[in-house]
């Protein structure tokens, strides 16, 4: 998958979960994955689902090793990128509960 950009506001019909690269699982080294993937300009953002019975259980679910795949897949995709490991990106977490409700938190693993 190469890095590609979209224009900088979503067409009328079009709700930003349907940005270009949503919903793309990108497995990564020692088998990580990224679950979304969106892009808006210059602005890389990768998102990771958690799905439980409430907000909390699913935060719980991410793992410190998980977090080093998720990095270790989203600097594999970033080497793609024209700007390479220097492009503007973050991570974000989309935590799902048991009634479909979702919480995204931006930037979840910045220290």
């Amino acid at each position: 998958m190469r890095c590609q950009t979209l224009p900088e506001k979503p067409q009328k019909n079009r709700s930003r979960a349907t940005m270009k690269g949503a919903a793309t699982a990108l497995p990564g080294p020692a088998g990580g994955e990224i679950d979304l993937i969106l892009e808006r300009g210059k602005l890389v953002v990768f998102v990771e689902v958690k799905k439980s019975r409430d907000f909390s259980h699913a935060a719980l679910r991410i793992s410190a090793a998980q977090q080093q795949r998720i990095f270790g897949a989203a600097e594999e995709y970033l080497a793609s990128c024209p700007n390479g490991t220097m492009t503007d990106c973050r991570v974000d977490v989309a935590l799902v509960d048991a009634a479909g409700r979702i919480k995204v938190i931006e930037n979840a693993f910045a220290a």
